[in-house]
């Protein structure tokens, strides 16, 4: 009879001999079978401690890698600008790095193992458990912006960035978070907006208005002035090159596409004038600029510029030159020389009638020496006692001009932003000829009043002598009266 033992695939073989004397046999087949199984054991012993101790020093050296590995995590944490901490399931802080130290002002030890009650006031520290109540309920990501206070006091404006992470089982663990200090670019667009308000404001003030043009895709960009200007609504607006011609009056159209291309073509910028048609029928005056860019290979990719409502302005210039014209034909019909001179004397300008009448181009000359015969200047002249403006003195002066006389009215002004005086000469040597002719008739006339107050006196004594005699006579025709009366009764008793 055979019995088979079996070990990793060896074999221990006991024969029993058909005598039935195998106890003795048995007993020694039994013996070298176990110290067979104890080679076989001993040797797969030790293949298992060699195993084993390869096991444990692979885990060491695990070990050793998962600290090396921790310890560059943390340097890359520590590395980080940013606060960044992890939280368990329960909300304790199982890490952080060096500048969520500094952002909250504790050190780690303070930090790990507290909840943000203990590190955050209380008015926030809930808003921030139920944010993260709902991020573990939600398994996934979380970013919202907040306004925090710190523990010293000071508010800085933050976005927090977190999500939930888990162990290699599948298990939630916790959430890992990066805060983002965004204090500074909050100020900054606050700012930015600030300042676009104010161009904004500026521009709607000014009816100046900015564009771009995006060559190659044919887009335009208008500021909101610009679309104002225009009387468009940027939602309906094509913003395109075409789109903004449809909207440039017709006579003009031609125009401002050749200044255009000749700034695309000449690379150069174009400074224009033109009218555009409102969707309500009314026209616009328009002053347009715009310059040109280019890529590195010299080509035109951009087209940047500004439009002005200068319709007021061109209104107001019309109406201006209207004045202007009206005043030069005014002061042409005046029967008066003008001009402006400054307080040295010299001549700023003249009016066309008085050069006519000079006959020659006065602009520069010192006054006196054009104007009186003698070259110099009046002894009563306006400027020796400094030009004031808005003074009016009115003198007369001889010997202007070949012994004429004129009349000079001094008017004290602002010309071309320094003081000056305004003449108006009114020629009054017929005048002055007509009051000397005058007067010597006055003259005249007063002899003859003299002569006829002589004769008057004379005719008055003549007028009282015939009255002296008128009285006698009609004395004595009375008393002849009352004698005839008084002879007559006696006549008749005769």
């Amino acid at each position: 009879m055979k019995m088979r033992y079996s070990h990793e695939r060896k074999e221990i073989v006991i024969v029993k001999n058909s005598t039935g004397n195998t106890e003795i046999q048995y007993l020694r087949f039994q013996i070298a079978a176990l110290e067979q199984l104890l080679e076989v054991y001993e040797k797969t012993a030790l293949e298992q401690a060699d195993k084993l101790y390869g096991e444990i020093s692979e885990r060491q050296k695990a070990g050793k890698a998962i600290k090396a590995s921790e310890q560059f995590l943390q340097t890359l944490l520590d590395s980080i600008p940013a606060p960044v901490f992890y939280k368990d399931t329960d909300g304790k802080y199982t890490g952080c790095n060096r500048a969520f130290e500094d952002f909250l002002g504790m050190n780690k030890e303070e930090i790990i193992g507290k909840t943000v009650f203990d590190v955050a006031p209380e008015e926030i520290a809930a808003c921030y458990y139920e944010a993260d109540k709902v991020l573990f309920q939600s398994k996934g990501s979380q970013v919202y912006e907040a306004h925090v206070r710190l523990r010293n006091g000071s508010a800085r404006d933050v976005i927090f960035h977190k999500a939930v992470f888990y162990d290699l089982k599948g298990t939630l663990v916790g959430l890992i978070g990066i805060i983002l200090d965004i204090t500074d670019r909050k100020r900054v667009e606050d700012s930015l907006r600030k300042s676009e308000a104010s161009l904004a404001n500026a521009q709607r003030i000014a009816r100046i208005g900015n564009w771009e043009w995006d060559i190659g895709k044919n887009r335009l960009w208008w500021s909101d002035e610009t679309y104002r200007i225009f009387g468009l609504i940027r939602q309906t607006f094509a913003a395109t090159y075409e789109a903004f011609l449809d909207s440039v009056h017709p006579d003009d159209r031609e125009f401002v596409k050749k200044a255009v291309n000749e700034s695309l073509d000449e690379k150069k910028p174009h400074n224009i004038d033109f009218r555009i048609i409102l969707p309500d029928g009314s026209i616009r005056f328009i002053h347009g600029q715009g310059e040109v860019s280019f890529d590195d290979t010299g080509k035109v990719i951009r087209m940047n510029g500004t439009v002005q409502d200068v319709t007021e302005q061109k209104k107001a210039e019309e109406e201006l030159q209207e004045f202007s014209n009206f005043n030069q034909t005014l002061v042409g019909s005046l029967p008066f020389g003008m001009d402006i001179v400054d307080e040295e004397g010299n001549i700023l300008y003249v009016s066309k009638r008085f050069e006519t009448l000079l006959g020659k181009k006065i602009i520069g000359e010192k006054c006196w020496n054009t104007y009186r015969d003698n070259k110099k200047q009046c002894d009563n002249c306006f400027l020796k006692e400094g030009v004031r403006t808005g003074k009016t003195e009115t003198v007369e002066s001889e010997g202007i001009l070949g012994g004429k006389v004129f009349q000079i009215t001094h008017v004290g002004l602002v010309y071309k932003g320094k003081k000056a005086i305004l003449e108006i000469f009114n020629d009054i040597t017929g005048l002055k000829q007509a009051e000397k002719e005058l007067r010597l008739r006055h003259k005249e006339l007063l002899r003859y009043y003299e002569e006829l107050e002589i004769q008057k006196g004379k005719v008055e004594e003549k007028n009282n002598e015939l009255e002296k005699a008128k009285k006698l006579a009609d004395e004595a025709s009375h008393a002849k009266g009352e004698f005839l009366a008084n002879m007559s009764p006696r006549y008749a008793r005769q």
